[in-house]
């Protein structure tokens, strides 16, 4: 069931409190904050359904999420679940997933992320034995550096003069090297690694990041994982119903070609055929989509590189969860534990070992999925890769590729499968289905121009940059999304919720507070 109204079929006005650009989570959370506070919105989405990577896709008789694979911190009274109550009234459900939630493979070995994070620092000093004080400092560290992150965030809502100290502290823990960090801790390369084995959340192995995101990442899944009742689309699907309710427009199909701008001041935006007007625009779809959008773009952010691509591997199984015993924690597999090396390799030839292969098995996950698909199962497998092994066929039609194009698709699908079935022999004579998405297929839904997922790389520059922030230097023009803040679901739900704390002021959004203080 798609959500959202086509463009043909909306009956649009000639202006609007605010019109947003994307309707990912951000996009929906700006809107829905907004239209519960009687204002009158749009949200404006290019591709056939609302969601963004909150989206699902049907084909064969098997169904699979796009983006979103397990979410951290939803317990009963955090503010990560109080907000997403907020802005879907309650009507998203959670299920909380087993108390292992990741596993770290390398060499064969298998390394347990346990929900809880006394728990998980035990899990760590059993198969580490010797290692116990550097543990306990490893623990320490994260909480300080999670000290500084909502100083970090609520400095990018208040005037220059009243940030400065807020993002001191911030800054030096976006300044610090994961791995030269912890290699301080320790210098036991596998305890290194298994600490930092999660780095696919974020797109960059330890050498190349930073201690603020890894932490950040980590840090939100000490509570355990969690995932909708009903599959990934059941966020976009509540919060859209939100937003219809208070008056609010979602719009599917509808491509903006340029955010109006006269003297300075975002005035609406145009499509193929119509402009509309509007107090203020707010882009959610990313800085590099936005700065092509208007002519001026955002002052010093031209240099920021995108995060990796990477290739989904979707798979369709006719046998259940039970008779195939899949489980619900996430796989991380690696050859050793030289996570930059095999990055390097493998950004440089495509013939390389992938440098991290991650399975996630979403039927296992949802409650529901038994009542949908009966006797059926799915399985997801993603791998970082470089956009430039793809770059000769962008220009290329979806679904009319080249056949050197859908002959490697298959060599890396084959490869794919190969771990799996390494690790799950049973797999092997249940398929029925599989298809590739590579970043082609990523920039052709989501217009990333290299198949980004995470947006802007997480890098220290992109992190301190001053202007990635909801007011831009165009007036009435708002940016959202996870490149203002950080990856993921959670990065881009707090984004649009600072983004409408912008906008709104901070008296009007005294109701927001009130709702999701811890």
């Amino acid at each position: 069931m798609l959500i959202g109204t086509p463009l043909n079929k909306a009956e649009l006005k000639d202006h609007y409190d605010a019109i947003i650009i994307g309707s990912g989570i951000s996009g929906l959370t700006v809107a829905s904050i907004l239209a519960q506070h009687k204002q009158k919105v749009l949200v404006l989405e290019q591709h056939h359904t609302a969601g963004g990577f909150t989206h699902t896709f049907r084909r064969r008789g098997f169904e699979w999420d796009v983006g979103l694979h397990y979410l951290g911190n939803l317990q009963k009274d955090s503010p990560f679940r109080k907000m997403f109550d907020y802005i879907s009234e309650k009507q998203i459900k959670w299920n909380l997933l087993e108390d292992n939630y990741d596993t770290i493979i390398i060499n064969n070995k298998h390394y347990k992320y346990i929900k809880g994070k006394e728990n998980l620092k035990q899990e760590l000093k059993k198969n580490f034995p010797q290692e116990e004080q550097a543990v306990n400092k490893y623990f320490q560290l994260l909480e300080l550096a999670q000290t500084t992150r909502k100083d970090n965030f609520l400095a990018k809502i208040l005037p220059k003069f009243l940030n400065k100290h807020l993002t001191k502290d911030a800054k030096y823990f976006n300044n610090l090297n994961t791995y030269e960090t912890l290699k301080k801790l320790t210098k036991n390369e596998t305890l290194i690694a298994v600490l930092t084995g999660q780095w696919g959340d974020y797109g960059l192995p330890p050498k190349k990041s930073n201690l603020a995101i890894h932490s950040m990442v980590t840090s939100h899944y000490f509570e355990g994982a969690y995932y909708p009742v009903g599959g990934a689309s059941q966020i976009a699907r509540q919060i859209t119903k939100t937003i219809e309710k208070h008056g609010g427009q979602v719009v599917t199909r509808a491509q903006v070609y340029r955010i109006l701008v006269s003297n300075n001041k975002a005035f609406g935006i145009q499509l193929e055929n119509k402009k509309i007007k509007a107090k203020r625009v707010i882009s959610t779809v990313g800085l590099h989509n936005t700065n092509k959008l208007i002519r001026t773009p955002i002052p010093n952010t031209e240099t920021l590189e995108a995060s990796p691509a990477h290739l989904c591997l979707y798979i369709g199984l006719n046998k259940s969860k039970e008779e195939l015993n899949l489980k619900q924690s996430n796989l991380w597999i690696y050859d050793n534990e030289n996570f930059d090396e095999l990055y390097e390799k493998a950004q440089k030839d495509i013939t390389q070992p992938f440098p991290v292969t991650y399975i996630s098995f979403p039927s296992t996950k949802d409650p529901q999925w038994d009542i949908q698909y009966p006797n059926k199962s799915t399985i997801e497998i993603i791998v970082p890769i470089n956009y430039q092994f793809f770059k000769k066929w962008e220009d290329s039609e979806w679904k009319h590729r080249p056949e050197d194009y859908e002959a490697l698709k298959e060599q890396l699908s084959q490869r794919l499968l190969e771990t799996l079935y390494k690790h799950h022999p049973q797999t092997k004579d249940n398929i029925t289905h599989y298809e590739l998405s590579t970043p082609l297929s990523t920039k052709y839904f989501s217009k990333y121009n290299q198949g980004e997922i995470y947006g802007l790389q997480h890098s220290s520059k992109r992190l301190n940059n001053q202007n990635l922030k909801p007011q831009t230097h165009i007036k009435n023009l708002y940016l959202s999304g996870q490149d203002i803040l950080t990856a993921g679901v959670a990065g881009a739900l707090f984004a649009g919720t600072l983004t409408a704390v912008k906008i709104l002021g901070f008296w009007k959004s005294r109701k927001i507070f009130g709702k999701i203080k811890p």
